[in-house]
């Protein structure tokens, strides 16, 4: 969880009383908000930390239900979910940390759950966490502008710019861009205008999707960064955008042991466009690695040397390229995108 979405939380629950300011580790001032005598602030880092006297019934209740999910609700900061009956000594619970959106979300409104239900009312506030989640995530997606494709966001980089241009007098470089701009539509499918999303509701029990700006939050084409992964699966994807630079990353588990993982990007500081491919794993006969500086036509080493590139490994880069966009596709059109309805005669 980022701070963006920790206070995207808080607006959507009403909670802002602010009791004090705490400093974290980095050195920043983090509001305290108390909310049904909790105290609640995010730690700096990825996650959020809420004190208080929590009885042990309900921390059992939490545990017990939530055990298998990747929420990452963790009694009293432990580095993974432990029964919360191993970290008490006068029944109660006096620590949470909680490291995902869907964590918090589903904490509050079970102890809202809990609270009505020992004043002896009837209350199922967790059966609005789907409709909490789609007005989270839209108001996420909706503060940065997403729509923005690699072109646009580098329309002013002239190196960029000039590689396009170049490649557009041959074949081969006009079907390579194409392929670039696919993999990249993919891995960012709010950019894709060939496709129409379905309503966040519907994806959200498939995807798990996380965006915040780095700075300039006021201004809708900012810097910013975009996360989904497959719930199903564990595959991910991720977007970064910065001043005169982007980055798209995939990483799939193909099969147990062997994984692949592709980044297309633009390095401001080596001013040059890169494609590199990976596969590894403890259960992969042979690794693989390839590193395309696509400004300069160049096969990179990790050890500082390059060649130039051949046509043959062109059409290696591509075909892997082709692979990767299919993989990618798995992870966020086939899950997002909006579904023709069938109608049966």
């Amino acid at each position: 969880m980022n701070h963006l979405e920790f206070k995207k939380i808080m607006e959507i629950f009403d909670i802002n009383t602010i009791i004090a300011s705490l400093r974290d580790k980095n050195g920043f001032d983090q509001d305290v908000y108390l909310w049904n005598d909790l105290y609640i602030h995010f730690s700096g880092d990825y996650y959020v930390i809420i004190n208080g006297d929590i009885k042990l019934n309900f921390s059992k209740y939490i545990y017990n239900k939530y055990l298998n999910n990747s929420y990452g609700i963790r009694v009293d900061g432990k580095k993974t979910v432990t029964d919360p009956c191993d970290e008490t000594i006068d029944g109660e619970i006096h620590t949470y940390h909680i490291d995902t959106k869907e964590g918090l979300v589903t904490f509050l409104l079970e102890y809202q759950d809990y609270l009505n239900k020992k004043k002896g009312l009837s209350s199922d506030n967790i059966l609005k966490f789907d409709e909490l989640m789609k007005q989270l995530n839209d108001s996420l997606t909706n503060h940065i502008d997403l729509s923005l494709s690699t072109a646009d966001w580098m329309k002013k980089n002239a190196t960029y710019n000039e590689t396009i241009q170049k490649e557009n007098t041959t074949p081969f470089g006009v079907i390579f861009r194409s392929a670039l701009d696919d993999f990249d539509r993919t891995i960012n499918p709010f950019s894709n205008k060939d496709i129409e999303l379905d309503n966040s509701l519907s994806y959200a029990s498939k995807v798990e999707i996380s965006t915040h700006p780095f700075r300039d939050s006021r201004k809708n084409s900012c810097p910013c960064e975009l996360n989904i992964k497959d719930l199903s699966s564990g595959n991910r994807v991720s977007f970064y955008r910065d001043y005169q630079s982007f980055a798209y990353h995939l990483h799939y588990l193909i099969k147990d042991g062997e994984y692949l993982t592709a980044s297309h990007y633009f390095s401001p500081s080596l001013n040059c466009e890169y494609i590199v491919i990976d596969y590894y794993g403890e259960r992969l006969a042979q690794e693989f690695s390839i590193r395309y500086n696509i400004t300069e036509g160049l096969i990179e080493s990790e050890y500082g040397y390059s060649i130039s590139v051949s046509e043959e490994q062109k059409q290696e880069i591509l075909f892997e390229l082709l692979k990767a966009i299919k993989y990618a596709k798995t992870i966020t059109i086939d899950n997002m995108k909006k579904q023709e309805k069938v109608i049966k005669k």
